[in-house]
């Protein structure tokens, strides 16, 4: 194995070991995070849940000196209007989430396999031109430079006539003038 092989396998190795490190960083992130919003929002809501369950109480105190206009069964449907709204609302925001994550998930699996459809052609496409000879390849170089070069003296035998053309048309449109005048 050469040096400059040596180098660039060594390069490869670094760089697939840096991305593995850097996936499972985002990784080891993604769940942390996940914990530890887990764990305020279990503390939040169960600090709220005491905090209403004290007002509820403390509201019994109160309850006797309410105005007479007062209706208790009112509030209590209203309360429990409220209370199926934000279920259903929960409800539909985790489906549209739980979807959301699968599409996205399915979609992710689609890119990958065609990057690495992509990859596996381009790879096949260098097998194949390492396995073709160099006197072909050079072969197939000297075709172009010859089409090339035989396309460039065409176009220099049609620039002349082109401008042969350019001038009898201008002269036509001399003449025209001209005699309109």
């Amino acid at each position: 194995m050469s040096t400059n092989e040596k180098q660039t396998s060594g390069f490869l190795e670094t760089l697939k070991s840096n991305y593995k490190r850097r996936i499972e960083e985002v990784d080891n992130f993604s769940r942390n995070f996940s914990n530890s919003s887990a764990d305020f929002r279990s503390q939040y809501l169960a600090g709220l849940s005491d905090l209403l369950q004290h007002y509820l109480d403390l509201q019994k105190k109160f309850t006797k000196d309410l105005p007479l206009w007062y209706d208790a069964d009112l509030i209590s449907r209203q309360s429990m209007m409220t209370t199926k709204a934000l279920v259903n609302t929960m409800y539909n925001m985790s489906s549209l989430y739980t979807s959301l994550l699968d599409y996205w998930a399915k979609n992710a699996r689609i890119i990958n396999q065609g990057m690495m459809q992509i990859m596996q052609m381009a790879e096949m496409y260098h097998d194949m031109f390492e396995k073709v000879p160099m006197i072909q390849r050079n072969t197939l170089v000297e075709i172009i430079k010859q089409v090339k070069e035989q396309n460039d003296k065409f176009m220099q035998k049609q620039i002349p006539k082109k401008r042969a053309l350019s001038d009898k048309k201008t002269q036509k449109k001399q003449v025209a003038v001209g005699e309109a005048s």
